[in-house]
């Protein structure tokens, strides 16, 4: 009995861990592609390695004090799919060049997907002329981070 039990504990896990990454996977490859334009900054971490961590222009006109109880903003996206304004979601229905997106509060600043961007040693300079953060959205707004691109929107990839 406690180990039929052991078992069926085991294959939960297992089942959800795998329905989190399928999730994940999907978005990835499903999800509407969202640039955001980069403030970014390049810190060194003695754990973890070389890193561009990420701050996203648009978290210049998103104030902490106006956040809505959903934790979304609306961007609205040029024809390069850049977002160019952003306004938080109170309800307001979406125009057909506009996405949603999840913003989390750290400590610090609002973030959206991820806040960091990691690469190999050595490879700091050739990521720094990165401009934009390419990201993949759901519908309700989660996103996470695909690409680093330069000006021109072309992908950097590691050299």
């Amino acid at each position: 009995m406690r180990k039929c039990l052991l078992f069926m504990v085991l294959v939960g896990i297992l089942l959800l861990t795998n329905g989190l990454v399928y999730r994940n996977e999907k978005l990835l490859v499903q999800g509407d592609v969202v640039r955001l334009a980069l403030a970014p900054v390049d810190p060194r971490a003695l754990m973890q390695g070389d890193y561009m961590a990420l701050n996203y222009a648009l978290n210049r006109h998103l104030s902490f004090r106006d956040i809505p109880p959903n934790g979304r903003v609306i961007v609205t996206l040029n024809q390069q799919r850049v977002a160019v304004m952003a306004e938080w979601d109170h309800g307001q229905p979406l125009a057909p060049d506009q996405h949603y997106l999840q913003i989390h509060r750290g400590n610090q600043q609002l973030s959206i997907g991820s806040d960091a961007w990691f690469f190999q040693e050595g490879q700091g300079e050739y990521f720094a002329q990165a401009r934009y953060g390419e990201l993949r959205v759901a519908p309700d707004g989660t996103a996470r981070l695909t690409h680093l691109l330069d000006g021109q929107l072309n992908s950097l990839t590691a050299p």
